[in-house]
C-alpha cells in the first residue's frame, strides 16, 4: 500500500480497508503473530492514524522472535 504512491486516494484507502480485515482475521486466529502487527501498522499509516499503528508496532516488537532473544 505505501509503495504504490500513484495510486488515487480513495483505491488506497479501499486496498488498505481489505488488508486491514484480513490481518484482523489473522490475528484473531494467531494473536502472537508479530508481522500481521507490523503490517496492521502500515494501514494504520495509510489512515494517518498514528497512534494505532504506534500500539501496533509495539505490539509487534514486544513479540518478535528477536525481542524474545533479547530478554533476560
Amino acid at each position: 500500500l505505501q509503495r504504490a504512491p500513484d495510486l488515487p486516494p480513495e483505491t488506497r484507502y479501499a486496498q488498505a480497508a481489505q488488508a486491514g480485515q484480513l490481518f484482523q482475521t489473522a490475528l484473531a486466529w494467531d494473536p502472537l503473530n508479530h508481522r500481521a502487527y507490523t503490517n496492521l501498522a502500515a494501514v494504520y499509516m495509510v489512515w494517518d492514524d498514528v497512534p494505532s499503528a504506534t500500539r501496533a508496532l509495539a505490539r509487534a516488537a514486544l513479540l518478535s522472535p528477536r525481542a524474545q532473544d533479547a530478554a533476560p
